[in-house]
């Protein structure tokens, strides 16, 4: 981003350095009840995120019987690699179910451990989708990647 709108941008190391106060920081705080309005404030930009980008990837899109349905295998690991990012975060899985009120409520066809993750699931399939029709075979590993620099 600073690219773009900056003529001297810091040097990466600049950012990897504020990047690792915030981690270390982050680290620190023990409680996840601490830990929620941060999350929840990730995870609205992300929505955000993913609801720009699902509209730039709606327009202009190629017709389905042009591209094909299955790349090749050697393309795979992209897919597999941009799964298991997706899924990260099952590592909280325990420790938010230690916590809560009602453990039983979490678990089960409807609780809101499948619930969550279905939800995750629709929204990247969505942007994995339509990114595809409209990109084809030049949609890059991020699809941030894929799209247009001059904001237009």
């Amino acid at each position: 981003v600073a690219d773009q709108y900056l003529t001297h941008t810091p040097p990466i190391q600049a950012y990897q350095f504020v990047m690792l106060l915030l981690v270390i920081g982050f680290s620190m705080i023990r409680s996840l009840k601490v830990l929620a309005p941060f999350s929840l404030a990730a995870n609205l930009m992300t929505i955000g995120g993913l609801f720009i980008i699902i509209q730039y990837i709606v327009q202009d899109h190629k017709p389905l019987n042009t591209l094909p349905l299955i790349t090749s295998a050697s393309e795979w690991p992209v897919f597999f690699a941009s799964a298991m990012y997706v899924f990260e975060g099952i590592a909280l899985v325990l420790p938010v179910r230690q916590k809560m009120k009602e453990p039983d409520a979490y678990g089960g066809w409807t609780g809101i451990l499948n619930i969550g993750i279905l939800l995750v699931t629709i929204m990247y399939f969505i942007v994995g989708f339509f990114g595809y029709i409209r990109y084809g075979s030049e949609a890059r590993g991020s699809i941030t990647l894929n799209l247009p620099k001059d904001n237009k």
